[in-house]
């Protein structure tokens, strides 16, 4: 099976209508996936008729761009990687399948919740250029280390998004991911594939769970729910001068599984 083929055969949906149920509060499970199981995987959830794929001006799979806040003493990645419930995690993201970017703010709240908040940027200006006044005003309101971050890992990676309105489901598969350190240091994940269901609530009798029961085990953690941070993952990867703590057998396991 080819994966693009399967993509572009399949019932497609326009980001308006994503829009309109947008899951900005939502919860979250993640898989780390070998990339060659893709089209299995992505063939079996859409066998069921429930889910389309999203089209953004004519595509359905593009890249997206990242530029992550954090201080000097990486306070975020810190909260990220000691497990505190109560964390946030700072962006910039550009779409370059329309050319939109925007600065946002994610709060896992105590209660395993995701919360986000975003701001479109100009077009007038350079996608990751530094926030004008009205913007740091609003991530000041928004992430509690506005007024100490800065711009400290880029990472871009290419993704397509299955939605399920019926169900107030969708999940991206990002594939690609690279990475790029604020002095310069570069690393990536190939072979990799990073799977993120978000729903209003977890919901295991969704197709992506029953796709995924067959590839369990194979070799841990693939196919298994894990608490995964590409931002993490990225800042362990080209800073390792950082502790990682409670990502320490994660990052082992993705060094061995995709890295020579």
């Amino acid at each position: 099976m080819d994966l693009q083929a399967i993509l572009t055969a399949a019932p497609g949906i326009s980001l308006a209508e994503v829009e309109g149920a947008a899951l900005l509060s939502r919860l979250d499970s993640k898989f780390i996936v070998h990339e060659a199981w893709l089209p299995e995987l992505i063939g079996c959830v859409l066998s069921e008729g429930m889910h389309r794929v999203l089209e953004v001006q004519g595509e359905r799979q593009s890249t997206y761009d990242n530029c992550f806040f954090d201080t000097a003493e990486r306070l975020s990645f810190s909260d990220h990687t000691r497990g505190r419930m109560n964390r946030y995690k700072a962006r910039i993201r550009r779409y370059r399948s329309n050319g939109l970017a925007f600065l946002e703010v994610k709060h896992k709240t105590v209660h395993g919740r995701t919360e986000k908040v975003r701001w479109l940027r100009t077009e007038a200006q350079a996608w990751d250029a530094p926030l004008d006044a009205s913007e740091q005003s609003e991530f000041a309101k928004a992430f509690p280390y506005a007024d100490q971050s800065q711009p400290v890992m880029w990472s871009a990676f290419e993704r397509f998004t299955l939605v399920a309105p019926e169900r107030a489901e969708r999940f991206t598969v990002d594939t690609g991911l690279t990475f790029r350190s604020a002095d310069g240091r570069t690393a990536g994940l190939p072979g990799c594939a990073i799977i993120e269901i978000k729903q209003a609530r977890i919901d295991r009798r969704s197709p992506l769970f029953n796709a995924l029961d067959g590839f369990r085990g194979q070799h841990p953690p693939l196919g298994r729910s894990t608490r995964i941070s590409k931002y993490v993952v990225g800042t362990a990867l080209t800073q390792p001068e950082f502790p990682i703590r409670t990502y320490r057998p994660i990052l082992r396991q993705l060094q061995h599984t995709f890295l020579p």
